[in-house]
């Protein structure tokens, strides 16, 4: 039987703490598509996951994790807010002594040069301070963050290096063109190794050993020993670095690593399906014991473990058609598999009025035509559990094209939705009561299409039967709703030295808004986000003329209009 259910939970807010989807499941959806770097552990034996979301306004933005291993406690997860960044080249992490971290990145900003970016996050995940690296030492591609004497921090990129003091204050810098590295590991005397192309060795002090191999990643276990992955091959060096064991390995990819976990070593990779694997190795030959293969929508990029533990933590990224989810899932050490059953199908979407779209008076782009906005008005969706287990919570996502920027750009849709369905059972939900789209499509038809997720989406059984599409005839209008049109208000308009941007919705207090600004060309002239119900434009160095806005909040279309500058 159909049910009309209200939102009730956020889930996963920016700062708060989260409870575990299940024992020893979790998933980190942020309503944007995630990307794992990797998890790193600090002193005080806590893990630091780290990443970045790829968000629907083309700004990259970090995410960190802090999870309490031993009880099995997700203490945190902070959004860090850099400058603006549109393509992610590298990130880097840095456990500091006090629990927190240190995390940094370099990036592009596709049609704009943009600094990199350090930031230092507290034991509870507070953001205590974001700097910018010298705008003219930008365009990296690599990043490591190393630890200095007196607490300082070393931003090493693969072109210069900067030293900062724990305040963020700039010491030194220095051009390191050439820098041979791709990464290092902490090893059991306290210092790094390092590892490259054809190369192993020591940052501080420095020294390289030649090696035979492009080395990927490298492990130790508490014996002194080396495991260290090359590019088809693993192998085994004693604590001097000498080749004591090799091994020929198929299927490592560019995200391949080694573990160490107790009496085994542990190699990821893919299989000839393209199934992401996970290898259990003989220490003393090398051979394989075990091999565990996944689905394909499970990339396994990390593997956690304690000492004396019965399970293995494993992490990765998963949902590839969908949102990519990252995810840290528990499993057992000595048969680490991930068998679903849960699912949730979208089967089907419902309007309460007929769509109808407006043409905007500015092109999108030069080649696309003008630019057009739809309307659906409300929206409900129908979801129906086809799995085995019951499920209390769920989410509802979209992703749709648009045109507002010359780099690749899509509207994304992600709501939560927390309610018991029985296997079998079927409830239609509340997505949106003004749901809008922008886009260039000129046609009577409009396809929506809409899939289900699961905060364990990576456990879902049925896969397939998440997405659901529905074509809806479309009305054209000269004009936006009222009800749009008016949501926004500008003053004043024409505008000298300042424009005020306000939101006139109820809950326009705490509802954090995009703003796009065009000029009549379509060239994007400014994109930013504000909270609260006003914003102020300084135009006293904007050129004059016409300009169009666009305002938007979390899932639908505020308001949009035009802006004049004279003087």
């Amino acid at each position: 039987m159909k049910k009309t259910l209200l939102l009730l939970l956020v889930w996963l807010l920016q700062t708060n703490p989260a409870a575990a989807q299940g024992p020893g499941d979790y998933q980190f959806q942020f309503q944007f598509d995630n990307y794992l770097k990797e998890w790193v552990q600090g002193p005080d034996g806590a893990w630091f996951g780290f990443g970045h979301s790829n968000r629907v306004d083309l700004i990259d933005e970090l995410f960190v994790l802090k999870w309490d291993a031993e009880n099995d406690v997700l203490l945190w997860k902070t959004n860090v807010y850099l400058p603006a960044q549109e393509v992610m080249h590298d990130l880097a992490m840095l456990p500091a002594p006090d629990g927190g971290v240190f995390v940094g990145a370099v990036y592009d900003g596709c049609d704009y040069p943009t600094p990199e970016g350090l930031a230092r996050l507290s034991a509870d995940g507070q953001i205590l301070w974001t700097i910018s690296t010298p705008e003219e030492h930008r365009f990296n591609n690599r990043l490591w963050l190393l630890p200095a004497t007196d607490g300082k921090v070393i931003f090493q990129t693969d072109k210069f290096r900067f030293e900062y003091q724990p305040d963020g204050t700039l010491s030194s810098m220095s051009t390191a063109t050439g820098f041979p590295w791709s990464g290092f590991v902490k090893n059991s005397l306290g210092g790094y190794l390092a590892y490259g192309n054809q190369a192993l060795g020591s940052f501080s002090p420095f020294f390289v050993v030649p090696f035979p191999d492009n080395v990927r990643h490298v492990a130790q276990p508490p014996g002194g020993e080396w495991f260290v992955l090359g590019s088809e091959k693993l192998y085994r060096l004693d604590a001097a670095l000498t080749v004591q064991a090799e091994k020929s390995l198929a299927g490592l990819q560019a995200w391949s690593k080694v573990f160490w976990a107790d009496s085994a070593c542990w190699v990821t990779g893919s299989n000839t399906a393209g199934a992401s694997v996970l290898h259990r190795i003989d220490p003393v030959t090398l051979d394989i014991l075990d091999t565990y293969a996944y689905d394909k929508q499970y990339q396994v990029l990390a593997l956690l473990h304690t000492p004396g533990d019965s399970v293995l933590w494993l992490s990765g990224n998963c949902n590839f058609p969908r949102n990519r989810t990252v995810f840290l899932k528990s499993v057992p050490k000595d048969n680490p598999v991930i068998e679903p059953t849960h699912s949730v199908a979208l089967t089907g979407i419902r309007l309460e009025q007929q769509p109808t779209y407006a043409t905007n008076s500015f092109p999108c782009t030069f080649w696309l035509g003008p630019s057009v906005t739809f309307f659906f008005g409300k929206v409900f969706a129908t979801v129906t559990n086809t799995g085995s287990n019951p499920v209390s919570k769920f989410l509802v996502n979209g992703r749709f094209s648009s045109c507002w920027n010359i780099c690749e750009y899509q509207d994304q849709f992600s709501k939560p939705f927390e309610a018991t369905l029985m296997p079998g059972e079927s409830a239609e939900v509340h997505l949106s009561n003004a749901f809008s789209l922008s886009g260039t499509y000129e046609n009577p038809l409009f396809t929506l299409c809409f899939w289900t997720a699961l905060p364990d989406d990576r456990l879902d059984a049925v896969p397939e039967d998440d997405r659901y599409c529905e074509t809806f005839s479309v009305i054209v209008s000269d004009d936006e709703p009222a009800t749009i049109a008016n949501a926004v208000r500008v003053s004043p308009n024409p505008a000298r030295d300042q424009a005020i941007f306000s939101v006139e919705t109820l809950d326009a207090d705490d509802t954090r808004y995009r703003i796009i600004l065009t000029n009549t060309t379509g060239q994007v002239m400014l994109q930013t986000e504000l909270t609260g119900p006003t914003w102020t434009l300084e135009t006293g160095a904007m050129p004059t003329g016409l300009y169009f806005y666009q305002i938007t909040g979390p899932n639908d279309l505020i308001g949009s209009g035009r802006l004049v500058i004279s003087r």
